[in-house]
């Protein structure tokens, strides 16, 4: 910019200066390079400047006017302004020039920059991946080594898993055999309790068995040392051994004890017998209350019950009476009336709602008689309840339940058949929780119908009529003795519910049917080595073949089909020489419908296989 003022500054000086000349007006310059007021002008300037002047003149010697002044200055504005726009011209082109230069130079120098940066970048990012790579390379290394630990430290975990499921298999195995082996104690030793119960003289069976009584105290304590073992999860398989021997020396002493017990009741009913030989009497009809004694006709015992099924009914019954001790002072309390009330009321409600209904419905009635024989507190119309609460308590409820489902048989099956099988599964599966509540049942069958064991009771001398009636099962009311139909429908109940135990299957979780169809099997061929009776014999049978006959078939096959011969051929026509009644022709009928179809058809209301 200052290179354009300067050059505006030279066309004005130039400008004056030609004019000057042009006119001879103006004497001195006073401005510019040659004014004489502003510089001193060096004497050879001064003559350079006057000969250029007198050269002028010389040239100049036309005569002529000088062009007028407004001329003069717009011809030298003109030129000013060529001049001026020529040196802006030149001045933009070395200026553009300059700048361009500069821009190419800035540019060049920022393109080196830039190409720099991008090299050192370049240069920095190849070191940092480099770099990268030798720690990518470090931290492979690393993981890779990270990676083996772990793999190696989970084989040596899970070597220790393995070695730890197997002791734990080991051990679990050994635990589950003595298991085994602590039920199966269990199960022999109750069998050991039930044969002393069963003996009528306890005396002489601890005289006979001399030491090996005292190891009914020692073995079961030894098992218990074996059992504390396993609570600690302290079990090899010493221990395991140890359990077996202690269950083959309780099996051995079971044996030893039922022989004796065997030999010193035998002893007694030997002894009974010659004491007082029984008579039988057989009632001609009871509704007339007629009865003919045929005391000329003395029976031994073995004509009316065979010596097993006799010496099996003397064990039940004594049991029976021995379990009814357990609970006399809980009956004779009269505090206690709330609390055997209770206890009724636990049992009463679920056995009356027993049904087929569903499975679950059966289920829940087996737990809350289950809880209640185990201990454990139920709810009986919002009220608890635990046999516990007197120690009297479970074995009176145990005795309660069993004479309860004995009664459902007279009250609930006699009317409603189908009921019984409903019921059978539910016994049998609390007779394999207690193995007492069985034998109570038993007891309780027998002495409500004395024809299951088979047994047909003698009168004795000594008995009256009313009291011979009462064990053969009749029930009296105002002195008045029931009559036979409603005796017999009362039986037919109660024979339809035993009946039934036979082929009942247990709850899902339980595989064994501790009164099972071998059981029926020797109650049938029994009861046809007796002698028959009037109506009784032939409601027996018939109930039997109604109820049992297709499962006998499906057990025994040809061995079953020839003993419904020796019924059919041998056996009803010596019963029908005494017997002409309903009984007799309800059991013909049956024997001709197999014979016709030749198979017993499967009973109304039997549960399926893992019903419940």
């Amino acid at each position: 910019m200052d290179e354009v003022l300067s050059s505006f500054e030279n066309l004005k000086i130039s400008a004056f200066s030609k004019y000057s000349k042009l006119t001879g007006d103006i004497n001195n310059v006073t401005i510019g390079p040659n004014s004489t007021i502003l510089h001193d002008v060096s004497e050879e300037e001064q003559k350079t400047a006057k000969l250029r002047k007198e050269e002028n003149i010389v040239e100049d010697k036309s005569p002529r006017s000088p062009p007028p002044l407004n001329q003069v200055l717009r011809e030298i504005d003109t030129q000013r302004r060529e001049k001026l726009q020529e040196t802006i011209e030149d001045h933009y082109k070395k200026f553009s020039k300059t700048r361009k230069e500069e821009k190419e130079s800035q540019w060049f120098f920022k393109q080196q920059a830039f190409i720099q940066s991008m090299h050192d970048t370049e240069q920095m990012i190849l070191q940092m991946l480099n770099q990268s790579d030798v720690n990518k390379s470090k931290q492979n290394e690393n993981l890779i080594k990270h990676y083996q630990d772990m793999i190696q430290r989970k084989m040596q975990y899970e070597q220790q898993i393995e070695k730890t499921k197997e002791k734990q298999r080991i051990l679990n195995e050994n635990i589950e055999k003595i298991k085994k082996c602590q039920l199966e104690f269990r199960s022999v030793y109750q069998e050991i309790i039930t044969s002393i119960k069963a003996c009528t003289s306890s005396e002489e069976l601890r005289k006979s068995l001399g030491d090996s009584f005292k190891l009914l105290k020692i073995l079961p304590e030894s098992l218990d040392e074996v059992i504390a073992k396993c609570r600690n999860c302290n079990v090899d398989e010493e221990q395991f051994l140890r359990a077996v021997s202690i269950v083959n020396q309780i099996k051995s002493l079971k044996k030893e004890i039922e022989e004796a017990v065997s030999k010193i009741n035998q002893r007694k009913v030997e002894e009974t017998v010659k004491a007082a030989p029984l008579t039988q009497s057989t009632p001609v009809t009871v509704d007339s209350k007629i009865i003919v004694e045929k005391k000329d006709s003395i029976q031994t015992i073995t004509e009316c019950v065979s010596v097993t099924n006799l010496k099996k009914y003397v064990e039940i019954k004594q049991f029976l009476s021995n379990h009814s001790q357990l609970y006399k002072d809980l009956i004779a309390d009269e505090q206690l009336k709330q609390f055997r009330f209770d206890c009724k009321k636990a049992i009463n409600i679920p056995v009356n709602a027993i049904s087929a209904v569903n499975a679950e419905h059966l289920r829940d009635k087996y737990t809350k008689l289950n809880n209640l024989l185990s201990g454990k507190t139920v709810i009986v119309a919002e009220r608890q309840v635990n046999a516990l609460k007197h120690p009297q308590g479970i074995p009176f409820c145990m005795d309660l339940l069993a004479r309860k489902f004995v009664l459902q048989g007279d009250l609930m099956i006699s009317s409603n058949p189908e009921a019984a099988f409903c019921y059978a599964t539910i016994i049998i599966s609390l007779w394999n929780d207690f193995p007492d509540f069985g034998n109570l049942l038993l007891g309780h069958f027998y002495t409500g119908c004395p024809y299951l064991v088979p047994f047909y009771i003698p009168k004795t001398e000594e008995q009256s009529i009313e009291e011979y009636y009462q064990v053969l099962g009749y029930q009296y009311v105002d002195g008045q003795i029931e009559k036979q139909d409603k005796f017999l429908k009362r039986m037919t109940g109660i024979l339809r519910l035993y009946f039934a135990i036979f082929i009942a299957k247990p709850k899902r979780e339980q595989t064994k049917n501790p009164h099972d169809i071998k059981n029926a099997w020797n109650f049938l061929s029994s009861i046809l080595k007796l002698k028959p009776q009037l109506d009784i014999t032939a409601t027996v049978l018939h109930i039997f073949l109604e109820t049992v006959g297709f499962e006998m078939e499906l057990v025994y096959g040809m061995a079953f089909k020839k003993l419904v011969v020796i019924i059919m051929d041998k056996f009803l026509p010596t019963l029908k020489k005494i017997d002409s009644g309903g009984p007799v022709t309800r059991l013909e009928v049956l024997l001709q419908d197999y014979k016709t179809k030749g198979h017993f058809d499967t009973p109304n209301g039997i549960l399926p296989n893992n019903f419940w």
